[in-house]
């Protein structure tokens, strides 16, 4: 006897309660044939009222069941020939007597949406589109929600059977309320952004198929000849072509017939002069281009019988309606963009050069807008989740704002890039005025005279010469063969910018979103050479300022230039969709700006913003040119793309220090002091070993060690020291500091959410942390973690939790064994971001890493029971500041800190030529604090030189503090002894050549000091 299902549905609406009997499938199947075969005959007309009440009549009920394998009558219409598919006016009288059918499930869990989805297009849509228009949006929604038992919603489903109405449905869920079917996982944790990256002809079909979709042979036929075309296109490159422009259409649109996929869409996609790659027409079997359906807007409505799985339109509205699904990791720990790299890579195949990689990257259509997405709409730290593994971070920006120096050189730069590996596209690139020190700078191509043939009599022939030109200049039009033309001298303005950006150029910068260069110089004049006055004001010349910029594609352009030549922006970022400019007041400029050959020619232009600088003009006459120079570009705008163009906002420059300028730091001295000279003897001893050469040698013992060989005797690998430093940056450009650096990130924002980059120290502090540490131990690794902090009219420092907890977490990930902090952060334990912070140094204790903390400078008057880290003491190493005798200092009380070091009056020794750092004498735990991450650096260096096994148990958090209380003074065994460390490690008999370094004396004494560990 049929049985009731076990849940019936219940319309809020007026509807009746829907109860469907649960029949066997053989008669449910008998039962849904008799009924297709009555309702395709003649016998009811339901385009008649009284028809349709009578077959009402006659058949309502008979539809109240449901079964197994066939679900309810709809499943049945969804699978049904098109020859079988009953008439739209059915289909409203079904829907309307029977509203909730649309939600029964099968016995896989599959909606009648999920069974259509799983037909061809051409079989489906009448039933799909009967379903979007009849359905309410809250019932459909619901529907739409519905997982099968492969946890996949209709969304996961639709892409996974690369229907044309993914779109569409995609569409019709854009309330807030309905975000979570982007961001819900299948079983495999997969969102339907992740189901997306498979490359269409790569999907599975659901394990719940009762039919067959395609003909084999066909696919076998399709694949052959897909190969075919894929390896004509590859020969003759991914972007250009070497036959006639006719036949690659032809070969274009029979490529896109056949795969129906990516390739399609890449495949229709163009180039305007801009460079700007545009969408066009998309093709569709029998030419017919696609029309975009609504569901969304209450029905839908179908312009061909035909359609494609359009992947990168697919993928832009996934992103773009649910973008938290871009860092929503899978079962595999990968969101959808890694899970893309790793299909591409696993589609080159496993050993792909990360050059290589890149490049596939680049060129597939997919990832190369998921990254520009992310990038473009994402803050820093959601785009690094989303783009990168863990341990394989990019730089997504380049920052020098808050540089305190004025000037660096082209060898600071190459410094840099032994720890940035950049992007191909960054976020936002930021320069403040600086000068580049013993900079070689091209000589960018000089104008020609407009008069050829003049000669010019100056007094310095230097200035000018006479060449010859073949088919003449750049911008000559009628210049002739072998004609002779003056060229100009050398422009004065600066070119410094343009060393820069030819070295971002060279690091594979192809792409720029947001350009900052601080240039508000004023315009140099002829008697003031750029020769003679290598700091004078002056702006970089504009055509500097396009050669700087050629290799990049910019979107937003704030290059703070005054009265900037409107050509010069259309050469350099033709492009451009955010335009910031900066205006004296001149008339002449702003009218330049404004008229048809000008700004009007930006045509992918969405904003502008002019900030005007009063000058010599009356704010009246000011305000009136403003006000023209708005009218005109809108009246020129309208007329040559005919629609309304960006209103200019505009923005009164009228404060003490001009928008155009940033505020530098200052510089100072310094001397040395005299505890580091025991500890400085040392640390020149062991950075006499060739590591690299050392840790080769122990590669290659055990490349040749029999694979029987006990566990306690086989040969350790060495590996680097890492020390993380949490604090405001450090100095990139300090030549002793540079070299160390491995790593960097920054948790730091402005106002405008610019990130503050963490090879900048936003006040030294960090750079000093980084100098003692290094002192200690020359051969640690940085890994450098710049926080979010805040600065009190009196100068004290505040720091966020939160960037802390990302800090500690970031720090633990790369796998550092030491964290030094030389901060301290007020609150209640109870707050949730003190919490949270907990957490990170939990994971941290688990990681066995080590962490140091400075004991807070307020002394006693500090709560102790609210300033962290310093609060966990059983979690981190509590450091305090020790006077030259070895004594806590005033405000430190030795019972409430672990270790003291050195921390009255040190001076940070640094070469002459490195300004960047204070040179006074310095007091404070937090100096105390990286003396002593230095020295567990250095004790873990040379422990793993001697002893493996201790090397291991040091690495642990309590081995660590144990050994620095073995090292402590005899009177006071808090202080680490330094005299510990013998003054004859300086002496020529103590020291070795780099190969033979195990056979001197020293080394003997390095063994003694490891025992007492």
């Amino acid at each position: 006897m049929p049985s009731v299902s076990d849940e019936p549905l219940t319309e809020n609406d007026g509807h009746h309660n829907e109860v469907y009997e649960e029949w066997d499938d053989d008669d449910a199947k008998t039962q849904y044939e008799v009924l297709m075969e009555v309702i395709l005959s003649q016998e009811f007309d339901f385009s008649k009222h009284q028809d349709l009440e009578r077959f009402g009549t006659k058949y309502k009920k008979d539809f109240a069941i449901k079964s197994q394998a066939h679900g309810t009558f709809l499943h049945y219409w969804a699978n049904a020939t098109p020859t079988e598919s009953p008439s739209r006016n059915f289909g409203k009288w079904l829907f309307s007597t029977w509203p909730g059918m649309i939600k029964e499930v099968d016995n896989n869990e599959r909606t009648p949406i999920h069974a259509a989805l799983d037909r061809k297009f051409a079989d489906a849509q009448s039933f799909l589109r009967l379903v979007a228009e009849e359905c309410k949006r809250s019932t459909l929604v619901e529907v739409l929600a519905k997982e099968d038992k492969g946890g996949n919603n209709c969304l996961h489903h639709a892409i996974m059977r690369n229907s044309p109405w993914t779109l569409e449905l995609i569409r019709a869920c854009q309330s807030s309320s309905e975000q979570h079917l982007f961001t819900d996982g299948n079983k495999e944790n997969r969102t339907p952004l992740h189901l997306a990256m498979v490359p269409p002809r790569a999907k599975p079909p659901p394990k719940f198929l009762r039919r067959p979709l395609v003909d084999v042979k066909k696919v076998v036929h399709a694949d052959t000849r897909r190969a075919s075309i894929s390896k004509d296109m590859e020969q003759r490159g991914p972007f250009h072509s070497e036959k006639p422009e006719g036949k690659d259409k032809e070969r274009g649109k029979e490529f896109n017939v056949m795969n129906k996929g990516e390739t399609a869409s890449e495949a229709n996609t163009s180039k305007n002069k801009n460079g700007i790659t545009k969408e066009t027409g998309r093709i569709v079997p029998g030419g017919l281009e696609q029309k975009p359906n609504d569901l969304s807007s209450g029905g839908s409505h179908v312009g061909s019988s035909t359609a494609t799985f359009q992947v990168q339109e697919v993928v832009q509205d996934l992103m773009k309606h649910g973008k938290e699904a871009l860092w929503k990791p899978d079962i595999n720990g990968k969101t959808p963009y890694q899970y893309r790299l790793e299909l591409l890579s696993e589609k080159k195949n496993s050993a792909v050069q990360e050059d290589a990689m890149n490049r596939q990257v680049s060129e597939d259509p997919v990832a190369r807008i998921m990254k520009e997405f992310c990038l473009r709409n994402l803050g820093r730290g959601n785009a690094m989740k989303s783009l990168y593994e863990k341990r394989k971070e990019k730089h997504i920006e380049f920052d020098l704002s808050g540089l305190p120096n004025l000037s660096i050189s082209t060898l600071d730069l190459e410094r840099l890039a032994h720890h940035l590996t950049f992007e191909d596209t960054l976020q936002y690139v930021a320069i403040p005025r600086l000068r580049i020190k013993d900079a070689v700078v091209e000589k960018f191509q000089p104008l020609a005279s407009p008069t050829p043939g003049h000669q010019d009599e100056s007094k310095d022939s230097k200035q000018s010469k006479e060449v010859e030109v073949s088919n003449g200049l750049k911008g000559s039009k009628d210049s002739k063969p072998d004609s002779k033309v003056h060229l100009t001298r050398d422009a004065a303005g600066l070119k410094d910018a343009g060393v820069i950006f030819k070295w971002l150029a060279k690091r594979n910068v192809s792409k720029i979103f947001k350009v900052i260069v601080i240039d508000d110089g004023d315009p140099p004049h002829s008697s003031q050479p750029h020769s003679s006055q290598p700091y004078s004001n002056q702006p970089h010349s504009n055509q500097v300022i396009e050669e700087s910029l050629k290799d990049f594609k910019i979107e937003t352009w704030d290059w703070k230039k005054v009265d900037i030549c409107s050509d010069t922006i259309l050469e350099a970022a033709p492009g451009v969709r955010f335009l910031n400019l900066y205006a004296s007041g001149n008339s002449a400029v702003l009218k330049g700006w404004s008229c048809t050959d000008g700004l009007v020619e930006l045509k992918n232009l969405e904003k502008i913003k002019l900030i005007v600088r009063p000058g010599f003009e009356t704010e009246l006459r000011l305000q009136e040119d403003v006000e023209k120079f708005k009218a005109s570009f809108k009246k020129n705008w309208s007329k040559k793309y005919k629609k309304d163009g960006p209103d200019p906002e505009v923005v009164w420059d009228d404060k003490e220090k001009s928008l155009t300028s940033w505020i530098q730091s200052d510089r100072a001295l310094d001397e040395k002091q005299r505890w580091f000279e025991h500890m400085d003897t040392f640390a020149y001893f062991i950075n006499d070993i060739d590591f690299e050469k050392e840790k080769k040698q122990r590669q290659d013992k055990q490349a040749t060690e029999r694979p029987r060989t006990p566990v306690g005797k086989r040969i350790k690998l060495l590996e680097d020291i890492k020390v993380a430093i949490i604090d405001d940056g450090v100095d990139g450009f300090d030549p002793t500091v540079s070299k160390s650096i491995a790593n960097g990130v920054s948790f730091c924002r402005d106002r405008s959410d610019l990130v503050k980059s963490y090879y900048v120290s936003s006040g030294g502090h960090g750079t000093n942390m980084a100098r003692l540490i290094l002192r200690m131990c020359p051969t640690a690794k940085l890994y450098v973690a710049r926080l979010q902090e805040y600065t009190t009219a009196t100068g004290k420092r505040f720091i966020t939790a939160e960037s802390a907890t990302e800090a500690i977490k970031w720090a633990t990930t790369n796998g550092v064994q030491i964290i030094s902090m030389s901060w301290t952060i007020e609150g209640d334990k109870n707050e949730k971001r003190i919490e949270n912070l907990k957490r990170a140094i939990d994971g941290a204790l688990e990681a066995h890493v080590t962490m140091f903390c400075a004991f807070s400078d307020q002394g006693m008057s500090a709560p102790a029971d609210s300033t962290f880290p310093t609060f966990w003491k059983d979690e981190c190493c509590i450091i305090g500041a020790a006077t030259a005798a070895g004594d806590a200092s005033t405000l430190v009380p030795k019972s409430q800190v672990d270790f003291l070091f050195p921390g009255e009056n040190i001076v940070i020794d640094a070469e002459p030529s490195i300004s960047s750092l204070p040179r006074k004498a310095e007091s404070g735990s937090s100096f105390s604090t990286a003396l002593a991450a230095g020295t567990a650096a250095m004790l873990l260096f040379i422990t793993q030189l001697i002893n493996a096994t201790l090397y291991e148990k040091l690495r642990k958090p309590r081995t660590m503090r144990l050994a620095l209380e073995r090292l402590g003074s005899k009177n006071n065994p808090q202080y680490f002894d330094a005299l510990k460390f013998n003054q004859n490690f300086a002496t020529p008999e103590w020291r070795w050549d780099q190969g033979e370094y195990e056979k001197g004396k020293g080394w003997d004494e390095v063994k003694r000091l490891v025992d007492q560990l």
